[in-house]
């Protein structure tokens, strides 16, 4: 069913004529639904670069952790504007600090939620 929603999302693109922000932002969730993280990433960057969403974001920092890329999961984290707003994006920054071996940020972070 996956599939076909990916084909679909390109089919409404090319002859619909869906914004780019709504069309990466599908494919984000199809890739994401198939466990095709690299995928996912490239989609959300592609996001990225015309409207800033810290859902995005995360869902990017989620998918570099995904693939052990613990180091610029930290940094997509960092780059959340309100990192407080939802507590698992604090608590994916201190996982990712913990895995990067920056065992006293990952305290702090989870000490202030």
């Amino acid at each position: 069913m996956t599939w076909f929603r990916l084909l679909y999302h390109h089919i409404t693109y090319w002859i619909i004529g869906s914004t780019p922000e709504a069309h990466h932002a599908n494919l984000v969730g199809c890739w994401f639904d198939l466990n095709r993280y690299e995928n996912c990433i490239e989609h959300c960057q592609k996001y990225l670069g015309y409207e800033s969403s810290d859902n995005i974001k995360s869902v990017m920092a989620y998918c570099h952790a995904a693939l052990g890329d613990w180091e610029q999961a930290a940094t997509v984290y960092r780059s959340i504007a309100d990192i407080w707003s939802e507590h698992s994006y604090a608590l994916g920054l201190a996982e990712a600090e913990l895995r990067c071996g920056n065992l006293a940020e990952a305290r702090k972070i989870a000490a202030t939620i």
